[in-house]
């Protein structure tokens, strides 16, 4: 799970960076790799804000920079790729909590089923 979320990482990173004329040619995995794992650091930080908006980015920022990005770069790229990431996770949740919400539903309908079944429904 891992290797495929900071492939993701890369791909997204990858595609906010084309407009600024970088290619897979000249977008190091590794470096990507060590400046994404080093802003991903900062969810353990007990400074974390709401959303980790500002402390990712400064994290970002700062992984970047020394990986030989510049300042501007590093900013942007940091609030693009947060907003897209938690664009993503929220809309993830979101699905995941209808999933969940229907399962219940139906959960629920088949109980009252199986009641009314074997005759041990509500008390008239």
């Amino acid at each position: 799970m891992r290797i495929f979320k900071f492939g993701f990482f890369y791909l997204v990173l990858l595609s906010v960076l084309t407009n600024q004329g970088f290619s897979l040619a000249n977008l190091s995995f590794w470096k990507v790799f060590l400046g994404t794992a080093g802003a991903e650091l900062s969810a353990a930080l007990p400074t974390h804000s709401i959303a980790g908006l500002g402390t990712y980015q400064a994290s970002w920022t700062v992984a970047f920079m020394l990986l030989g990005f510049p300042r501007e770069l590093a900013i942007i790229s940091g609030f693009s790729f947060h907003i897209i990431k938690l664009t993503y996770d929220i809309l993830l949740g979101l699905l995941a909590m209808g999933v969940l919400f229907l399962t219940g539903l139906r959960l629920k309908a088949r109980m009252v089923e199986e009641k009314t079944v074997v005759g041990k429904g509500p008390a008239s």
